[in-house]
């Protein structure tokens, strides 16, 4: 006898931005910047946070009497980008956004080298951040986005070819 197990993948935390299709327009209307630029680093901060209010799988629930904590193990991705383009927001050269350290999360895969179409929302505090629900992804798949933003509002690219190399 002969018994096959298939096993399905856990979606119960698997990223969907199903509700949240929106053309690059609407996309770059609600972002605080968008921009296109060279992922300089990335690095994973990690941080303890006190949160009962939304329990996500990897808090750790302490009871001391009648006291009931949640700490969670937040952690984000920092991407440092070289600014080329920028349609909104992205004034300085250099920008740090932040994503989730989770894909299932919505977290965008930044790798170091590459270059990115970024939608980045603000935050408080003045943060960036971003995920793939925002139309955020690599240059050879944002085309149509690009065609559709137009001319951006600055261009750092061009403006260096310009000017050629720095003097010394």
């Amino acid at each position: 006898m002969v018994v096959a197990l298939v096993a399905q993948p856990d979606t119960s935390s698997a990223c969907s931005c199903v509700w949240r299709e929106r053309s690059p327009e609407r996309e770059r209307d609600a972002a605080a910047a968008v921009f296109t630029g060279l992922v300089t680093a990335v690095t994973l901060e990690t941080k303890w946070i006190d949160s009962l209010a939304e329990r996500p799988s990897d808090c750790r629930t302490l009871i001391s009497g009648d006291k009931r904590v949640a700490l969670c193990e937040q952690a984000e991705v920092a991407v440092r980008f070289r600014v080329f383009k920028s349609w909104k927001g992205a004034a300085a050269d250099e920008l740090i956004v932040r994503t989730d350290s989770q894909v299932t999360m919505c977290g965008v895969d930044f790798h170091v080298g590459q270059i990115y179409l970024v939608y980045a929302i603000g935050e408080v505090g003045g943060a960036l951040k971003t995920s793939r629900c925002l139309h955020t992804r690599a240059i050879g798949e944002a085309k149509g986005d690009i065609d559709v933003l137009g001319s951006p509002e600055r261009d750092v690219f061009e403006q260096g070819l310009q000017q050629g190399p720095p003097t010394p």
